[in-house]
C-alpha cells in the first residue's frame, strides 16, 4: 500500500513540473502590457525544485515549490488588475488576449496541482 502512495507523489510532482513549465511558456508569450520576468522565474524555480523532489525528498523542501507558485500568483494578480483596469477604462481597446487568459487558467491549475502535490509528498 505504501508503494502506491509513493507512485502518486512522484506522478503529482511531474504534473506540477509540466504545468509550471507550460505556464512559463504561455505567460512569457502572452500579449499583455507588461509580462513580469519575476513571475516566470518563480514558476521556473518551482519546476526545478519539483523535479528534484521527483528524485529525492528532503525535509521541508516540498513547501518551496508551493510557496514559489503562490508568490508568482500574487504578483500575477497585481498585474491582472492593471490589465483588467486598462480594458475597463478603454485604454486597451483590444481586450484581454486568449494567451493571457490561458496563462491565468494555467496559473490557477498549477497552484491547485502544487497544493495537492505538497499534501501527498508530505504524507509520504
Amino acid at each position: 500500500m505504501k508503494n502506491i502512495g509513493f507512485c502518486k507523489a512522484k506522478v503529482l510532482n511531474l504534473i506540477v513540473v509540466i504545468l509550471a513549465i507550460a505556464t512559463c511558456i504561455v505567460y512569457g508569450m502572452a500579449d499583455a502590457k507588461v509580462n513580469s520576468p519575476f513571475i516566470i522565474a518563480m514558476f521556473a524555480v518551482a519546476a526545478i525544485v519539483e523535479l528534484i523532489l521527483c528524485v529525492k525528498t528532503f525535509p521541508y523542501v516540498e513547501y518551496i515549490p508551493f510557496l514559489c507558485i503562490l508568490i508568482g500568483m500574487a504578483a500575477f494578480i497585481k498585474l491582472a488588475f492593471d490589465e483588467i483596469g486598462d480594458v475597463l477604462s478603454k485604454i486597451n481597446m483590444n481586450g484581454l488576449s486568449s494567451s493571457w487568459i490561458a496563462s491565468a487558467v494555467l496559473i490557477v491549475a498549477t497552484v491547485i496541482a502544487a497544493a495537492v502535490s505538497t499534501v501527498f509528498v508530505k504524507e509520504n
